[in-house]
């Protein structure tokens, strides 16, 4: 059995061995491993094994092998959830707006605070951990209940023409939106005095998406709705 540990007092490398002299652990010492690096450690132990008796049985223990298995179980479960996700909002948003170009609208717009978010993690190389993979979920969800209200506000006021339903959304839900966003971003970004990276990753990065949310709604999703609709 093989343990690993990141950190600590003991020396690169201690061995403990059972009674029955039947078992036996190698306590292997670390720098931080990434939850990728821990993976490509556990094939290359697979691939030494092989030279080993078949009875033999080695296997790759330790805190941080178990939250890199839970972080590369969450990780798959969240990307089917994105996708499920995804699947409801194009069939449910042309419903619940009673217009199938309004509904095209709203799903495109939000997903762009998902895809910058997580962009934005990936040019900066920050690792996905368990704490910030659930971003994506959580700010669909965010997005799409801003989006939704605006666009029920634009639809409720097109009798009015096209360019003062425009207005009076921006006007009346624009404002309630941005109050509520100013106050989630600030509460969010109290995480950062956080010990916890994880925690600091998610508080930082759901407070930036939520101010790409706010103005995808505020300014993305106006120009879409006018080039979409012909109007300049």
């Amino acid at each position: 059995m093989l343990r690993l540990f990141e950190g600590g007092k003991l020396g690169p490398t201690h061995v403990f061995l059972s009674e029955d002299q039947n078992r036996q652990q190698l306590l292997v010492m670390t720098d931080y491993l990434s939850t990728q690096d821990i993976h490509q450690f556990r094939d290359d132990l697979a691939v030494l094994a092989k030279d080993y008796p078949p009875e033999w049985e080695i296997a790759l223990t330790g805190t941080n092998v178990l939250w890199a298995n839970m972080d590369a179980h969450v990780i798959q479960t969240q990307v089917y959830s994105i996708g499920i996700t995804a699947a409801a909002l194009l069939i449910m948003l042309p419903i619940a707006l009673r217009s199938l170009f309004l509904g095209l609208a709203g799903f495109l717009v939000s997903f762009v605070p998902v895809l910058c978010t997580l962009g934005l993690m990936g040019w900066l190389g920050l690792p996905v951990n368990i704490a910030t993979c659930l971003l994506g979920g959580v700010v669909i969800g965010l997005a799409v209940d801003d989006t939704i209200y605006y666009l029920l506000r634009f639809r409720d006021g097109t009798k009015n023409g096209f360019s003062e339903s425009l207005k009076q959304a921006t006007l009346t839900t624009g404002q309630a939106m941005i109050k509520t966003s100013l106050i989630l971003t600030g509460g969010f970004l109290t995480m950062a005095a956080s010990d916890f990276m994880p925690s600091v990753y998610f508080g930082i990065f759901f407070a930036f998406s939520i101010l790409v949310a706010l103005l995808c709604d505020l300014i993305v999703l106006p120009f879409f709705l006018r080039t979409m609709n012909g109007h300049k």
